[in-house]
């Protein structure tokens, strides 16, 4: 099974500052709701850069305490409504 992605992630250098702010609320550094954290780390994390590729989905959703399935739908409503809906 290879790890391409049907819903690739590109994130811009701005884009990836404002998901890495409001992830940084989960570590008490900012007073940011929990349920908005979460999807802000998942972001951060499927997003592809110049660097590399994005981690996989099933690694994504252990780290973040999700399911896989929720990480998938995550990735596609990002991929054709915007990566802020």
């Amino acid at each position: 099974m290879s790890n391409r992605k049907i819903h690739p992630i590109m994130l811009t250098a701005d884009e990836r500052e404002a998901f890495a702010e409001v992830a940084k609320g989960k570590r008490g550094q900012r007073n940011i709701a929990a349920w908005k954290v979460q999807p802000a780390t998942a972001m951060l994390k499927r997003g592809e850069s110049e660097c590399g590729a994005t981690w996989s989905d099933q690694k994504i959703a252990e780290a973040v305490i999700a399911t896989t399935r929720s990480i998938e739908n995550g990735r596609k409503q990002a991929a054709l409504q915007g990566r802020t809906s």
